[in-house]
């Protein structure tokens, strides 16, 4: 009989980033989350979510049994690798540096160094902008449609810096019939951590689309954020709020002359990235996002975010900053979810 007992899964973080620790001696914390969140470990099929992650790792470190080792390589960048501290040396020598130099690879891919491109960043916005242009049937007229960021929304400058796109959206009723234009709002965060209610990255999105809404309350924006995970919570504000999350799965990178295939293979099933695939062009899933879930969400999203701008302006600004501190975030956080409460269609949950 299949027990129904709840999982303590702040004990199941520890159980298995020891687990992980005893049998990788060196892991970057990316490989920890590819390998423990994003994929079935041991008989936790569905994985242990980040947050549960990292509450272990502080534990742990407080406690003295792991410890985080920081060495400089070759090229200038500090790696951090954790590991136990009672390890056979040699073993973590030879494994902590065989990290090291596969996430530094791996950062090397995405920074912008002389003529060398930002390949996954690059690659999330281009596959983004091209599921987008596949779907324009559908009812999309795009900003730019030749890619490329857009800075400036009926006649004025983006408030907060520009978008990664933007198209206007007709909106059907179920005879076909046309009720309603919104404007669809598109930033892209094609990273590897999961996008949680407090990570900056949605605030990024979030400050640009509560700005437009008051600056032009008669109009209707719905704010979409793409990314490769997001939490389940995340979604339950999007839909108190008045956004919309698109989680792809996937990471993208260019396919560009220089990505070392072979390279690519390591950092893939070494460090767990196995969902880091070569893209430009469409996307199937995202394609069908844009083609049949965003335009049946759009004038409802479009509407909840007109109530929610003036409590999200009030908050945004600061949230959207990556340097803010931990209990900065966590104050923020909490009077943003209980001003949020007054909404009508309120759910909470996250």
């Amino acid at each position: 009989m299949k027990s129904t007992a709840p999982i303590d899964y702040e004990a199941l973080a520890r159980t298995t980033l020891l687990a992980l620790l005893r049998q990788e001696h060196a892991v970057v914390w990316m490989e920890v989350e590819a390998k423990l969140a994003d994929h079935p470990w041991g008989n936790v099929p569905q994985g242990v979510n980040p947050h549960h992650l990292t509450a272990a790792k502080r534990q742990l470190l407080a406690e003295g049994t792991i410890q985080e080792v920081s060495t400089v390589t070759r090229g200038g960048r500090s790696v951090t690798v954790l590991a136990l501290v009672a390890r056979p040396k040699r073993a973590f020598s030879d494994a902590a540096a065989r990290k090291r130099l596969l996430y530094t690879r791996y950062i090397g891919w995405a920074t912008i160094s002389g003529k060398h491109p930002n390949m996954i960043g690059q690659a999330g916005e281009r596959v983004s902008h091209a599921s987008l242009l596949a779907a324009a049937p559908s009812g999309y007229h795009l900003v730019n449609p030749d890619g490329g960021e857009v800075r400036t929304l009926f006649g004025k400058a983006v408030p907060g810096g520009p978008l990664d796109d933007a198209a206007h959206l007709i909106v059907l009723d179920t005879q076909g019939r046309p009720v309603a234009n919104v404007t669809v709002l598109i930033e892209v965060k094609n990273i590897r951590h999961w996008i949680y209610p407090d990570s900056s990255e949605v605030y990024d999105l979030l400050h640009k689309a509560a700005q437009l809404q008051i600056n032009d309350p008669s109009l209707l924006f719905m704010p979409v954020l793409v990314c490769r995970r997001a939490h389940i919570t995340a979604f339950k504000m999007a839909k108190d709020l008045g956004f919309f999350i698109i989680q792809t799965r996937t990471q993208f990178i260019l396919p560009l002359a220089e990505l070392n295939l072979d390279h690519l293979k390591e950092v893939q099933q070494e460090l767990g990235f196995h969902d880091l695939l070569p893209g430009q062009g469409p996307n199937e899933f995202l394609t069908r996002q844009f083609q049949q879930t965003v335009p049946k969400l759009a004038l409802r999203t479009a509407q909840r975010l007109t109530q929610s701008a003036t409590i999200l302006a009030n908050h945004s600004r600061i949230l959207r900053d990556p340097a803010l501190s931990p209990d900065r975030r966590r104050l923020i956080m909490n009077q943003l979810r209980t001003e949020s409460k007054a909404l009508s269609h309120y759910e909470g949950g996250w």
